[in-house]
């Protein structure tokens, strides 16, 4: 799992249907991205840190990665 990219939503209190719909995206295309199933396009990515206001590198990080990106 996409550990920063779950705790971003629910830190502002989103379900996966409302970031999807702000995304402009479908909400089973936004589950895979954060259960890390599936990969963003790259204007997706782009639009998910924006929509968070956090760094994609972070958003997307695995979470073996989480640490040392945000380190």
């Amino acid at each position: 799992m996409r550990h920063a990219l779950i705790r971003a939503r629910k830190e502002r209190n989103e379900t996966q249907a409302q970031v999807a719909k702000a995304l402009g995206i479908t909400r089973p295309y936004y589950t895979q991205i954060e259960l890390g199933e599936r990969d963003p396009s790259l204007d997706v990515a782009l639009k998910l840190g924006e929509h968070f206001g956090l760094p994609v590198e972070q958003l997307l990080a695995k979470d073996r990665e989480v640490e040392r990106v945000a380190g």
